[in-house]
């Protein structure tokens, strides 16, 4: 091997340099063609099991929205780049991607507090109970709707003459402090419904064991069944977002590259609209299996029960009468039947009995 052959590798072909002006956004654009991809089927899948009754409700209309705003920030993430790597981006495009990336999670996670308003109602919360959980999230929503906007404000002007988004936001991750605020507002929030939530679950456990004394094993399993769906909602709707906000914070702090921050950034705004998305399909899915098991559940929950002539029973007194409404399998509706219908027990007696009462034997 000739030992004098340089240390660097010679430039590639100029065919190749697209390779070069494209890297940076092929793993945004591989984040957001992915969860785009997986939010298609999901809106399908929230169509299929909603009702009519749900889709008229809020939640709904913002799930939809919500997953418009995420197919859309898909769209923006990098076609243009990757169809046109060299022509520089025009400033709307990457100012209109930036607003979404910072407007998707206070969206999102709007809809989870109407989501924890279901599970505190308005009816049977307290006054002062329902201000102390509920102002707090508010002012939080105002304090990061505000930053957002003065921090957009603050990138557009950043913005003014480069046509490069990336540089742009390197130059903004190192100077402005509205991404450090936002993020920092969002563990905050996230972290306390997240809190809320669990502990309303928690509730509803204990409420369960003591309720397990004397609820049916039917009644007992589908509570448990609802308390497992709250759990994985809590999950999904707010424990993941709280771990993707402290490694967003973590890189912020730590690691100067404004990409690996942006890639945790995207993930975590699929990963809330996902998470919601899903705790909606799975209401969704549960109502419409509740709709569909209905009649089967209600006609295997009746009693056995022996019908005579209905017509007869109306003429007909005294014996006949009684012998010709319903005739029941169980004891207890017999002792029940024997305290509304005196006659009918002393008739019995005659029955078991007949030499101790002829008559009323002669007239059975």
């Amino acid at each position: 091997m000739d030992s004098s052959a340089p240390n660097s590798f010679a430039p590639p072909p100029p065919g190749l340099n697209y390779i070069e002006a494209i890297r940076p956004s092929v793993t945004m654009l591989m984040i957001g063609s992915v969860w785009s991809a997986v939010l298609v089927p999901l809106l399908c899948v929230l169509f299929f099991f909603s009702t009519k009754d749900l889709r008229r409700k809020p939640i709904f209309i913002l799930n939809v929205c919500s997953i418009l705003l995420g197919i859309a920030m898909g769209l923006l993430n990098g076609v243009k780049a990757i169809l046109t790597p060299l022509v520089p981006q025009p400033e709307s495009n990457f100012i209109t991607f930036a607003s979404l990336v910072v407007a998707i999670p206070i969206f999102v996670e709007s809809i989870l507090v109407l989501r924890l308003m279901a599970v505190y109602p308005w009816k049977t919360t307290p006054l002062a109970t329902h201000l102390a959980i509920f102002t707090p999230l508010f002012l939080l929503k105002i304090a990061r709707v505000t930053n957002a906007i003065v921090f957009i404000v603050q990138y557009k002007s950043l913005a003014q003459g480069v046509n490069n988004p990336i540089a742009s936001g390197q130059k903004s991750w190192r100077t402005e402090p509205g991404q450090k605020i936002e993020w920092f507002l969002q563990v905050v929030d996230n972290s306390v419904t997240s809190g809320l939530f669990l502990l309303r679950l928690q509730g509803g456990k204990k409420l369960a064991g003591m309720s397990g004394r004397v609820q049916s094993g039917s009644k007992l399993s589908s509570y448990s069944r609802r308390l497992k769906g709250l759990f994985w909602i809590s999950v999904s709707n707010f424990v993941f977002p709280v771990f993707l906000s402290l490694c967003q914070l973590i890189f912020i702090f730590r690691d100067p590259d404004y990409l690996k921050g942006t890639y945790i950034f995207l993930t975590n705004d699929y990963v809330e609209i996902v998470g919601v998305l899903l705790a909606t399909v799975w209401q969704a899915g549960t109502h419409w299996a509740d709709d569909n098991s209905a009649p089967r559940s209600t006609v295997s929950s009746l009693p056995t029960v022996r019908f005579r002539s209905a017509a007869t029973s109306r003429e007909q007194t005294g014996a006949n009468s009684i012998a010709s409404m319903p005739t029941r399998v169980d004891d207890a509706s017999e002792i029940a039947m024997d305290k509304i219908y005196p006659q009918r027990s002393e008739e019995k007696m005659a029955i078991s009995w007949p030499g101790k009462n002829s008559a009323s034997a002669k007239a059975i």
